[in-house]
């Protein structure tokens, strides 16, 4: 039987790879550890999600390429140690949906119980550096077990105990936590970050 879904991505960042993402956030590797189960879980809930929408499959393929022509060919570590967080807000706002990335940030900072060592800013750059590279790993699972958008949405129905077992995912990317803040402010904000 293979891997999960959510076990397979999660096992595709090496120890080595989170260890240098930790060092570029400034934050520790076991931090980083602990908060990358939920990243790709977040991501395969916004995967989830927008396969019952109208125009998924359009939505789907346009994440896959998006995905895919930033990380194009480097390797893990590489493309994680030279991404600029901002380029991924495109791929950001399909699996947020109504939500701001800023307010996804701000809630994944203060429910994934990672908090003071991961705040809103820190947040932000890993969900803006770990996005495109979930995304290209379920596309090379998608890619390596002949799974079409339906099949992936199959997958992750297949993972659904697991993903549960990080909190309320769905509650991460979709409540507004206090000030209401545009997505341009979001947008802003996180291109203005230079790590």
């Amino acid at each position: 039987m293979s891997a999960s879904i959510l076990d397979s991505v999660v096992n595709s960042f090496g120890a080595s790879v989170l260890e240098n993402l930790g060092k570029r956030l400034g934050i520790s590797p076991a931090v980083v550890r602990a908060a990358t189960p939920m990243i790709v879980g977040l991501v395969l809930s916004g995967i989830k999600r927008l396969t019952t929408r109208d125009g998924a499959a359009d939505a789907y393929q346009s994440l896959m390429n998006g995905a895919s022509n930033l990380v194009g060919s480097q390797d893990m570590d590489r493309f994680l140690q030279q991404t600029d967080p901002a380029k991924s807000t495109g791929l950001l706002d399909i699996l947020t949906g109504d939500n701001s990335i800023e307010h996804v940030a701000t809630n994944f900072a203060h429910k994934s119980g990672l908090d003071p060592q991961i705040d809103s800013d820190v947040a932000a750059k890993m969900l803006g550096m770990m996005t495109p590279a979930v995304l290209h790993q379920v596309d090379r699972y998608a890619k390596d077990h002949g799974l079409d958008m339906s099949g992936i949405a199959s997958a992750i129905d297949d993972s659904s105990d697991a993903l549960k077992s990080l909190g309320n995912l769905q509650s991460i990317l979709d409540d507004s936590p206090g000030i209401a803040d545009d997505i341009m402010r979001g947008l802003s904000k996180l291109s203005l970050i230079h790590i």
